[in-house]
């Protein structure tokens, strides 16, 4: 499975900007110009239950907990293989997240 976030909103919060910089490694322009398209502006995407799960994890949970401190609404897509981009509720993600732990590392 494979999932991509957004801001649901187009938003130009500058601590946002500044974490997803940070946490993620991305040229500033970049997230600006990600968040300002709001759902259209995917700044992430991976896929889940790899090599990398626990990596994935952490960043995954650390966005959540930023944009909700933040008040900024976030847009998550779930991907199947051959199939279109279904949206997945947050609580569905982070879930699936829950029940994930402990089976990487």
């Amino acid at each position: 499975m494979k999932i991509a976030l957004a801001s649901l909103l187009p938003t130009t919060d500058l601590p946002l900007v500044a974490f997803l910089h940070r946490r993620l490694a991305l040229p500033l322009a970049h997230v600006r110009g990600q968040l300002a398209q709001g759902s259209s502006g995917t700044f992430y995407t991976c896929a889940l239950y790899g090599n990398d799960h626990v990596q994935r994890d952490s960043e995954i949970r650390d966005i959540v907990r930023m944009f909700a401190e933040r008040n900024a609404p976030l847009q998550v897509w779930e991907m199947e293989a051959g199939q279109s981009p279904q949206p997945l509720e947050e609580a569905h993600l982070m879930n699936a997240l829950d029940a994930a732990a402990g089976a990487y590392q």
